[in-house]
């Protein structure tokens, strides 16, 4: 081997390796948090849920916990907790896991702790329990098992670096190659082309900057600009077994989390609101006296009523209901409620902006509501728009004017309407009313919309996040329990301190969501099935068993005017699972 091919492969080398450097975002990951691992033998698919306290005061809640969905058979399982400090440790196994086996269970950060001795725990709703060597042999049939750690565990966050090594090995072989070609155009370039050596510029150059969206991947877990949860990194094998989702998983992840990303976007927002003055950009309208509108899920056509059912899927409506509320009488629910709510165009229309019209036709949901009644006055199906119009004319606001949402106060009329209804079929429901709280005016709103606009105090009067917020005076005793699964959240409530024994199930959107403040006090348990986009309602294989037992008294599916497409494809959840 000659002097110039050393230099040759040396030249590939630094710029293969300067190719990682630009896109280690890609292949090494950063993180810094508390880590618990282990492996998992199960029988069936378990949702892990570990839930941490950070301080001696604080008990075991919702707010501190991390899900962590684990297939069947052995898998190696590691969940890293995004907090600075943990001092207590709760490790959840799911609803009814059955069989579990856990080994080599510890918790890192500064220090590491490991949990060798099944006697350390206190163990909650675990029917059997056995230690054999390392391994705990754990068996439930419970909704609600789990293991707390006895001593407290005073462990610091750190830096814990971690390499994805199938894409380290992917774009050194492709850096090597890219390096390759441009080396040898380079060599030879001068010999084939006689033109200047500004076209060797403009050709390095070009490759330099296809690197710099690769120089720093965001590790953000949601985007506040937007309000909502940014894509995360799925691995190329996981769980040994290969992703072949890959390719759309990484293109969603990069996607969120490239540099310069938001850079991008406000110069895209800052042009169109100089374009389009006083109209906002593709996301968002901006109204009258502060108030902005979405302009997402056909928002514009929804509020022209220019968006209407055919009479042919109308009938598929009449008929899914139909057979929905049939299928749940079967599994022995004693009353089926839909709730239709309005969107914010359809009860402030009148500060939509004034160069979009409105058709003189019935809306979509007037269209459908109406329909229902007509033809299907079995079903028990209820919009509260005239009720809502009327509280609006005695001076309150019932949207967030920066968000997309009702505000507390809205939410709270909503839920005394349905309330009130459904207190017709069961007498003892007993719902909250207003003189259970007490009422606040503070600076807050929802905020997607404004984010959304890219606006600020020198843009935006705060006198538009003026809300009213509700307190209880008497707070609930209910326990919650919360499990994710992309967009769809199943959110479990216990409540001791219950008005009555009543059992609710609902399956809503996020406008229904915002009920959950008054509805969980209300109930003696509550499971919430929350779908938080616009896609069908189809509840995860690994809840059916959970759904499938439960017997709750009633059932609600509540539906946004946005979303009303969703009764197209309704059907009773798990039928065939």
């Amino acid at each position: 081997m000659n002097l110039r091919q050393i230099k040759h492969i040396i030249l590939l080398l630094l710029l293969a390796g300067t190719a990682l450097f630009f896109t280690k975002g890609f292949w090494f990951f950063a993180e810094k948090g508390i880590s618990v691992s282990f492996t998992s033998q199960a029988q069936r698919p378990v949702a892990y849920q570990v839930f941490y306290t950070t301080s001696q005061e604080r008990s075991f809640n919702s707010e501190e916990k991390v899900t962590h969905d684990v297939e069947a058979g052995k898998q190696q399982v590691r969940i890293l907790l995004p907090v600075e400090k943990i001092l207590r440790f709760r490790l959840d196994l799911g609803q009814f896991p059955k069989a579990v086996t856990l080994s080599d269970l510890k918790v890192s950060g500064d220090k590491t702790v490991s949990m060798g001795n099944l006697s350390d725990f206190t163990l909650h709703e675990i029917d059997s329990s056995k230690q054999d060597g390392r391994y705990f042999r754990l068996t439930s049939n419970q909704p609600d098992p789990y293991i707390i750690y006895k001593s407290p565990l005073n462990l610091q966050a750190k830096w814990q670096g971690r390499i994805d090594y199938y894409i380290f090995f992917i774009i050194l072989v492709i850096g090597l190659l890219a390096a390759h070609k441009i080396v040898q155009y380079l060599a030879q370039f001068k010999f084939k082309e006689k033109t200047s050596r500004i076209d060797i510029v403009f050709v390095t150059v070009f490759f330099v900057l296809l690197f710099i969206p690769m120089m720093k991947i965001s590790d953000a877990a949601k985007s506040e600009k937007e309000n909502r949860m940014l894509a995360k990194y799925v691995p190329f094998i996981q769980n040994n077994q290969i992703n072949l989702k890959y390719s759309t998983n990484f293109e969603s992840w990069y996607n969120d989390r490239f540099f310069g990303r938001d850079f991008l976007i406000n110069i895209y927002d800052s042009l169109e609101r100089k374009l389009n003055p006083g109209r906002g950009n593709k996301r968002v309208l901006m109204g009258k006296d502060g108030w902005l509108f979405t302009r997402l899920w056909n928002s514009e056509n929804m509020y022209r009523h220019a968006n209407l059912f055919t009479e042919e899927e109308l009938q598929t409506i009449g008929k899914n209901l139909t057979e929905f509320v049939a299928e749940a009488k079967k599994r022995g629910i004693k009353e089926v409620y839909f709730y239709l709510s309005n969107d914010k165009e359809s009860l402030y229309g009148e500060y939509y902006p004034a160069w979009i019209k409105q058709l003189s036709q019935p809306s979509r949901l007037e269209q459908l509501y109406g329909f229902i009644k007509e033809n299907y006055p079995e079903i028990k199906a209820f919009n509260f728009a005239n009720q809502l119009k009327e509280v609006k004319r005695g001076g309150e606001i019932l949207f967030f004017k920066a968000g997309t949402h009702m505000n507390p106060l809205g939410a709270f009329y909503e839920y005394h309407f349905l309330m009130q209804e459904v207190q017709k079929d069961f007498p003892e429901l007993n719902p909250l009313s207003l003189q259970d709280f007490t009422m606040k005016t503070e600076i807050f709103d929802d905020k997607d919309l404004y984010r959304g606009l890219n606006l600020s105090e020198a843009t935006y009067n705060n006198k538009h996040l003026q809300n009213k917020r509700l307190y209880p005076k008497v707070g609930s005793g209910a326990k919650v329990q919360e499990r994710r699964d992309g967009s769809y959240i199943h959110i479990t409530t216990l409540n001791s301190k219950s008005r009555n024994n009543y059992y609710l199930m609902t399956i809503n959107d996020s406008f229904m969501e915002r009920h959950r403040p008054y509805l969980q006090p209300t109930f003696k348990k509550m499971d919430m099935n929350f779908f938080g986009d616009g896609g069908a309602f189809e509840i995860p294989s690994l809840q059916c068993g959970y759904i499938n037992s439960a017997k709750p008294d009633f059932l609600v599916v509540g539906m946004t005017e946005r979303f009303l497409d969703r009764f197209l494809t309704l059907k009773y959840p798990c039928v065939d699972r």
